[in-house]
Formats: structure tokens, C-alpha cells, sequence
């Protein structure tokens, strides 16, 4: 039953202004810190943007989790997740306005997380696909995703449902459930980036990175 309870630990003491440098119970250091201008060194990210970069670390390692059970049997894999443009929103007077000592007229929290998750998959070759027991109709080959072709793949089961994927992951992630749970609405759209065949019968890996990539809208947690 211990196992069922995952703990975390962590020590911090003050920096500068306004800094923080916190030591994890796994021996590592995290710093923050905020602007000049909002009283800081501006030496370290704002705390905001730490618990933007968690969200965003939270996700991926959830959903490498998800996909290798929710996958199983396919010859697809996640080989990489690229986050582009996630913003944070939030109403700057629940933290500033004054008096201090009044309740703001607003929540200090964040409102709204929004960016794109860009799932690239690998998709095992046909030699390695039939020794693992898996589907063999995979070419050795490179695709780039347009919206017309990820729809229609995804409507066929060529490539996973990224949109299952969306769900469970908000549903999985930790730090994910946390954020909504406060009340803030976390739209990541998740799309499908790039389809790479992971080698040839002779072990030859086909990638088609640096070519113009173009991602198809597949999902939206």
C-alpha cells in the first residue's frame, strides 16, 4: 500500500529581493526569482512561469505513460512532443491591488492555459513491426502531416487518436489536475506533427527533420 502514496519533499530559503533557491528531497536546486521592476533581481524564472514549465514537463512524461499503454500492439510511438506557445493568463489585481489588507475583488490564480502540444510519432518499419508482434503495413518512409491527411488517418486508425490521448492525459497528469481543479481552464490543442518510419531491414532510421513541418489541429484536451 506504500507505493499507492507518492510523497514529495523540498527545502528553500529566501535570495536576494525576492528569490527563492529550493532544494529537492532528489538532490536537485530550483531558483526563482521575479523582474526589477516588480521588486526582484531578475536572476532566475518567475514562480509563474516554473508552474507553466511543470504543467508542461507533467504532461509530456504523462503522456509517454499514457501512449505506451494505451498503444499497445501499435507500431506507433511518441518520439517527441514539441509545446509551442503555451500562455498563462491571470487578473494582476488579485495580487497588487490595495489596501493590502482587503480581500481582492478578483482571484489571484491563474485564469486560463492555453499552447499547442505537436506529437511527433515514429512508426516502427516492417521487419521490426513483425518481430515485435505488431501490424505490418508500415513503409519506410517519412510523412509530414496535413490536416486533410490526419483526418482521414485518424478516422481509419492509421495513426493513434490524439484526442484520446488529450483526454487521458489531463485526466492522468498531476500537476495538470491541479491547475483545473483551481478553477483554471487548461485548453492545450494537441495536433499531430510529423510521422517517421523507424528504419529500413537493414536497421536505416528515414528522418525528415529539417523539412518544412506542417501540423494538422487533431485534438483539444
Amino acid at each position: 500500500m506504500a507505493a499507492l502514496r507518492k510523497v514529495y519533499k523540498l527545502s528553500a530559503r529566501s535570495m536576494g529581493r525576492a528569490g527563492t533557491v529550493i532544494s529537492t528531497d532528489t538532490g536537485h536546486t530550483i531558483r526563482t526569482d521575479v523582474p526589477k521592476h516588480m521588486g526582484g533581481d531578475d536572476i532566475a524564472p518567475q514562480p509563474v512561469e516554473l508552474l507553466l514549465a511543470a504543467l508542461v514537463g507533467c504532461k509530456t512524461t504523462t503522456a509517454h505513460f499514457v501512449s505506451r499503454h494505451l498503444w499497445r500492439g501499435s507500431t506507433f510511438r511518441i518520439e517527441a512532443i514539441e509545446w509551442l506557445n503555451v500562455t498563462a493568463e491571470r487578473d494582476n489585481r488579485g495580487a497588487v491591488s490595495l489596501p493590502i489588507d482587503a480581500a481582492p475583488a478578483v482571484v489571484a490564480g491563474l485564469s486560463i492555459v492555453t499552447g499547442v502540444a505537436r506529437v511527433n510519432l515514429t512508426r516502427r518499419c516492417k521487419a521490426i513491426a513483425t518481430a515485435r508482434g505488431a501490424p505490418t503495413d508500415a513503409r519506410n518512409e517519412t510523412r509530414e502531416a496535413t490536416p486533410e491527411a490526419a483526418a482521414s488517418a485518424a478516422s481509419v486508425g492509421e495513426v493513434p487518436d490524439l484526442r484520446r490521448l488529450g483526454e487521458i492525459v489531463a485526466q492522468r497528469c498531476p500537476v495538470g489536475a491541479m491547475v483545473a481543479e483551481s478553477g483554471c481552464v487548461v485548453d492545450i490543442d494537441w495536433q499531430l506533427g510529423t510521422v517517421r518510419s523507424e528504419g529500413s531491414d537493414d536497421g536505416q532510421v528515414a528522418d525528415g527533420r529539417g523539412r518544412g513541418q506542417t501540423s494538422a489541429r487533431v485534438a483539444r484536451e
